[in-house]
């Protein structure tokens, strides 16, 4: 018994492993900005923690293929049951949020379930399993990272193009599905993804810039804070001391009163104080509902 959930809990975390590479290689094939490494740091226990705990619903599936799917299953109807309760909590629905991120792990319980007792055969489970591993982190990081509405033909253009590799990669998998049901194929195919997301990035880093040489004009510090209200600010009148700091750097200098952003939101306000330049003339952030809703400069 402890082998089959030590084996479960292997294969939940290879499959966030992958789900982890297939994210990267859709953002590095849209020119998104990858992940750095504290990030990855962050997410990597995520990644590999709660596919783990979910595989603990497969301990009694024998086959890898039947793991994995189910695996998968768990994984995205935990993640849709957990926005869900997202949504409703947004809404001021503590109680049935709650409520609904529980649902969702009885949610993914029943999933797994449903499609182990429809899907006896190893080759339609692979596939399955296969096509929704690739499918869905690749869908969600091409259509929230790169792309407008998803009714946009570049979008829809994107969409069909995953949904051809996945199907394409559902099919290698049924094919080759007596080779990945021994465990070291299955582990060594799940760090795939990763491994040429990571090779991709390294190819593809931009040569650093040759420092610039020495200036006579001053250094120059620029203090940005995201999203900050002056109104919490003590030099601007705020009754806490939030910010003494700040509030001596505005006793010694210019402090304005009277200041507009040049976005609403942090990428092209950025890019503004940067340039100079307005959103519509420097284009980051700039969706114009065909490609990039993070666009960079």
């Amino acid at each position: 018994m402890l082998s089959r959930i030590f084996t479960a809990l292997l294969t939940g975390a290879a499959v966030g492993l992958a789900m982890l590479g297939i994210e990267e290689l859709a953002n590095l094939a849209t020119a998104q900005p990858g992940l750095a490494p504290s990030e990855i740091a962050q997410l990597l226990p995520c990644y590999l923690g709660w596919p783990a705990i979910m595989a603990l619903c497969a301990v009694s599936v024998r086959d890898n293929g039947g793991r994995v799917l189910a695996v998968t299953a768990a994984v995205w109807a935990f993640v849709i049951g957990a926005v869900a309760a997202l949504l409703l909590r947004e809404r001021g629905l503590p109680a049935p949020a709650v409520v609904g991120f529980l649902a969702a792990g009885l949610v993914a319980v029943g999933a797994t379930v449903v499609l182990l007792r429809l899907v006896k055969s190893a080759r339609t489970r692979w596939a399955l399993a296969v096509w929704a591993l690739v499918f869905m982190p690749a869908w969600r990081a091409v259509n929230l990272n790169a792309f407008g509405p998803p009714g946009e033909p570049a979008a829809l253009r994107a969409d069909a193009l995953i949904m051809g590799i996945s199907l394409l990669l559902a099919g290698l998998a049924a094919g080759l599905a007596p080779r990945l049901n021994r465990s070291l194929w299955a582990l060594a195919a799940s760090a795939l993804p990763a491994l040429l997301a990571i090779g991709g990035r390294v190819l593809l880093s931009p040569t650093p810039p040759v420092p610039a040489a020495a200036s006579d004009q001053p250094d120059l510090v620029l203090v940005v804070i995201d999203t900050l209200r002056a109104d919490h600010l003590g030099s601007y009148g705020y009754s806490r001391p939030t910010s003494p700091a700040l509030d001596e750097l505005a006793a010694r200098g210019l402090r304005y009163t009277d200041a507009t952003s040049a976005a609403p939101w942090t990428l092209p306000s950025f890019a503004s104080l940067l340039t100079g330049l307005i959103p519509a003339h420097h284009g980051a952030g700039v969706n114009p509902g065909q490609h990039t809703t993070q666009a960079p400069l």
